[in-house]
């Protein structure tokens, strides 16, 4: 399953979902719209769809990747290093479900954001 993820009315990119309930439980919630705050090399914010903890949770992503983290009912797009990390890895403030991988965007596109974006999420 493959979504488009829109910031600012102006950046696209396409990320393809991992095979989890949880992902095809996020899949068919779509489309979304929500608002991102920046936490370092992350954004992160409250989506309408909550998700349950389940044993594919982890606190350590690769850059690209996008999550849920259920303390914040908040979809994450992780590009770099956060405030929690202890070098390049990205480390999120606890663990998240991993949705996917972003697979079309240079990702230093997002890096020139400021600290808040607007955000719409659609199947395709």
């Amino acid at each position: 399953m493959d979504i488009l993820i829109t910031i600012d009315d102006i950046l696209e990119m396409t990320a393809r979902l991992y095979e989890t309930e949880a992902t095809q439980k996020f899949y068919d919630a779509l489309p979304m719209e929500c608002f991102l705050s920046r936490w370092g090399e992350e954004f992160y914010g409250d989506i309408p769809v909550m998700l349950e903890e389940d044993d594919t949770m982890r606190d350590v992503m690769d850059v690209g990747e996008i999550a849920f983290w259920p303390p914040g009912n908040a979809f994450c797009i992780v590009f770099g290093p956060t405030p929690m990390s202890r070098g390049e890895e990205p480390v999120l403030a606890s663990d998240a479900i991993p949705l996917g991988l972003i697979t079309d965007c240079p990702l230093s596109e997002l890096s020139a954001k400021g600290d808040e974006v607007e955000c719409i999420i659609e199947a395709l």
